[in-house]
């Protein structure tokens, strides 16, 4: 009994450690996507700015 204890903790953590690296990726993944979309969005309104200066805050 004590070995099968053994064996379904280890399978238990390879499972935990697994799931922490998916959500770790899976949470960079998100944070990445994220910060290109607000470097896109930046630089689109910077453009907006810059370009015609009376059409800023309606194409939100």
């Amino acid at each position: 009994m004590r070995f099968v204890g053994i064996m379904s903790e280890f399978a238990f953590n390879h499972w935990f450690i697994n799931l922490l690296f998916s959500t770790v990726r899976t949470v960079r993944a998100k944070m990445v996507g994220e910060v290109v979309m607000d470097l896109k969005e930046m630089t689109l309104i910077i453009h907006r700015i810059s370009g015609r200066k009376r059409r800023t805050g309606r194409e939100m």
